[in-house]
């Protein structure tokens, strides 16, 4: 039936996510959108987002399979759980533009090359549609889709088996607030990874019984993980571009953010400190740039953007939006045609 459905799918084109879309997401993201009633888009960044964004900045990903052990999904790590959001397509579609995309490639999916790794298997064609994960990719120029109970139909959570990323708490805020927004919940042994695939929600257990393996396998009421972001070279370039080029209101009021005074900390360095480097960016360092680099900083914003793309940390998320606002504003299309331009606006 599955197959039916792929092969259905090259030949009727239809424009639009499915009315039933997925998603696949981490278990502290889906705490972070709860928290904040917000499911972050990802900042279109490599030459193939960019092109599949149509000039757009940000994207997000669902599928309309309702199998989800495939593409990215197939390549997550299940000690640390997995979280399927299922979504309404038909309210995605009347606020959102989207389009069909074979991240893959069609390289990824010649039958010839199945059968040949599979030694003449007369399922290969199993295989063969399996790497179509069925994508239809929102794109935007909104940083967030919100509010996130609009969209949100029901969520699926496979229990890690891996303590350190998630904790009690965790789990009961997760629980209580999907209710409280009116948003089906369902829980997943970590034994039943193919029932949990399928959305079989007849299968799905207990809150107790949830409660119950979070103490079999040793978590404590907070996560043991703390995830932190190293400030790095990109990190200054990016901050020092809002500085010059977006709002030094928001980058002044940076220490009232214990969350942010924390990460300059780590790297032993004072909001005062901070505040001169942005000051050298929004003076000599953006006014005299040379042409060597514009590559350099191009490189390190990249490397920043990446490394913090999927981060729940809302501080860094909100950085992230201010830069991709005057990205916006200078009406560029790339990190590096930012920078041709900041370059051709300095001081020779």
């Amino acid at each position: 039936m599955d197959n039916i459905k792929h092969i259905l799918r090259k030949i009727l084109i239809k424009e639009g996510v499915s009315d039933l879309a997925y998603h696949v997401t981490r278990i502290d993201s889906l705490y972070s959108m709860l928290n904040q009633n917000k499911i972050y888009t990802s900042p279109a960044i490599t030459d193939i987002e960019k092109t599949y964004a149509n000039g757009r900045l940000y994207y997000f990903s669902t599928t309309s399979s309702r199998y989800v052990n495939q593409g990215y999904a197939a390549t997550q790590p299940l000690n640390k759980g997995l979280v399927v959001l299922e979504l309404n397509g038909r309210i995605l579609n009347a606020n959102f533009k989207s389009k069909r995309v074979d991240y893959w490639g069609k390289q990824n999916r010649d039958p010839l090359k199945y059968k040949a790794q599979l030694g003449g298997d007369p399922n290969y064609l199993e295989s063969f549609m399996k790497d179509d994960e069925m994508e239809d990719r929102i794109i935007t120029n909104k940083a967030y889709i919100s509010p996130l109970d609009r969209y949100i139909i029901s969520i699926h959570v496979l229990l890690p088996t891996d303590p350190r990323n998630i904790g009690d708490n965790m789990v009961k805020y997760i629980d209580q607030k999907s209710r409280d927004l009116d948003i089906q919940i369902y829980w997943y042994s970590p034994n039943d990874v193919n029932n949990f695939y399928l959305l079989k929600k007849s299968k799905s257990i207990s809150f107790k019984e949830v409660m119950i393996h979070l103490s079999s396998i040793g978590t404590g009421f907070e996560p043991h993980f703390k995830e932190t972001v190293y400030p790095q070279y990109g990190f200054y370039v990016v901050l020092g571009v809002i500085y010059k080029f977006g709002s030094k209101d928001f980058i002044n009021n940076l220490n009232e953010n214990d969350v942010f005074l924390d990460i300059l900390n780590s790297n032993g360095e004072t909001f005062d400190k901070f505040i001169d480097k942005m000051k050298s960016y929004d003076g000599y360092k953006l006014k005299h740039i040379n042409t060597y680099e514009i590559k350099d900083y191009s490189n390190s914003i990249n490397n920043f953007l990446h490394n913090t793309r999927k981060t729940n940390i809302s501080i860094i998320r909100e950085i992230t939006i201010q830069f991709f606002a005057v990205m916006k504003y200078m009406k560029v299309k790339g990190i590096e045609e930012l920078m041709e331009k900041i370059y051709e606006m300095s001081e020779k």
